[in-house]
């Protein structure tokens, strides 16, 4: 087996360590992966015929090529996981890297709002329509959970504990956790579901209308009057029962499946 192949297949076995048995995210394992092809291609030589040495001019040439020492001490991170890898699977491979000098740089904390202006955004997002609720309930979500962009974007309904007033989040590496949430926060979180809702039922009503002579404001008020519910009311099962009704009404007509969403709010009140 050529070296190229060789060192490939250890890589392999590297890579289905970090998915299975470390659990880390898509974007780490291939920031690992291409600090290790990097180093590869830079020394020509099989893995176990690696020593400190190598590692240590591969990181004097990145240094003279100007690559910042941030990212330097990141390829001396994967280096280091790479090799105690290999030392755990018994591989004849022996790299000591207390021999190698950690790479030293400063850190920059990245520049954040202040409370004021904290506020001051979140007062200021547009809810006059649906777009900007949905960005009102996103920013408030956000702040009040201390949430990622991706984690918020990963969340759903199934993730809101309303009487608890906890939310359940899908971190890096796939590890949960359970965060509280405030009360406004969950507040905004309803108006927004609650409206969504109101437009997918009248988008499908819509579709039809022109093929039936239903009174469809028969069907607005009907939702309308939901306006005035109990905003403490959890609203997963209200989403999931008008969304069963849409999807199982593909062949109905537009009478019948008007019917089901008004005897649906009807019954909420009763």
């Amino acid at each position: 087996m050529d070296t190229k192949t060789h060192n490939k297949a250890v890589v392999n076995g590297f890579k289905f360590y970090l998915q299975i048995e470390k659990g880390l995210s898509e974007n780490t394992i291939v920031n690992y992966l291409m600090d290790l092809n990097e180093f590869f291609e830079y020394h020509m030589k099989k893995v176990e015929d690696f020593g400190e040495e190598d590692i240590i001019d591969f990181f004097a040439t990145l240094q003279q090529m100007g690559i910042q020492n941030s990212s330097i001490a990141r390829k001396r991170s994967s280096l280091k996981s790479f090799f105690e890898y290999l030392s755990d699977e018994d591989e004849d491979v022996i790299i000591d890297f207390n021999k190698i000098p950690s790479i030293k740089y400063k850190r920059q904390f990245p520049d954040v709002l202040t409370i004021r202006e904290i506020f001051r955004l979140l007062d200021n997002i547009p809810v006059d329509t649906a777009l900007g609720m949905r960005n009102k309930a996103i920013f408030e979500l956000m702040y009040a959970c201390g949430l990622r962009v991706s984690e918020a974007m990963d969340m759903t309904i199934h993730d809101i504990y309303w009487d608890e007033r906890i939310i359940r989040v899908l971190g890096k590496g796939d590890k949960q956790r359970i965060v509280p949430i405030a009360e406004k926060s969950l507040g905004f979180i309803k108006i927004y579901l609650d409206a969504d809702l109101k437009m997918r039922a009248l988008r499908r009503f819509e579709d039809q209308k022109e093929n039936s002579d239903v009174d469809l404001n028969s069907v607005t008020a009907a939702i309308a009057s939901r306006d005035q519910a109990d905003s403490s009311r959890t609203q997963a099962p209200l989403l999931k029962a008008t969304d069963a009704i849409l999807i199982d009404s593909t062949n109905d007509n537009i009478e019948t499946v008007c019917q089901r969403i008004i005897d649906l709010y009807e019954n909420l009140d009763k």
